[in-house]
């Protein structure tokens, strides 16, 4: 379990990190967003891969949290981290210039590790 970011908006804590899981002997990093001390919100629990949370923001009420997310590649030769970011549990994907490759294999190699809305 590692938080990376907090935000206090109204009084109450936004934290962002992610913990891990064991899936039938796999260990896996899901992001997660805990609101005060409460159990964390899973945000990829449908994906059966890593993904981790690094800053949380709240506006208007919308609470955004920067991440990322490993996914197949479309050729299934393997995996690669996709930065996204979460907009009340919802994810969005970010495009990634094509210089950059789809060859990323750690969670850590890309993501969105900050994010501000005004």
């Amino acid at each position: 379990e590692t938080a990376y970011g907090i935000y206090v908006y109204n009084g109450q804590r936004y934290i962002a990190g992610f913990y891990q899981i064991d899936n039938s002997g796999s260990k896996y990093a899901r992001a997660a967003l805990w609101v005060d001390s409460n159990n964390p919100i899973l945000y990829a629990p449908e994906d059966g891969s890593d993904c981790a949370a690094f800053s949380v923001f709240v506006y208007n009420n919308d609470v955004y949290v920067a991440g990322n997310i490993e996914k197949d590649k479309s050729d299934n030769s393997g995996t690669y981290v996709q930065p996204c970011y979460w907009k009340n549990g919802v994810r969005v994907d970010l495009s990634v210039p094509s210089q950059a490759g789809t060859d990323a294999t750690e969670i850590s190699s890309v993501g969105a590790h900050a994010i501000v809305v005004h």
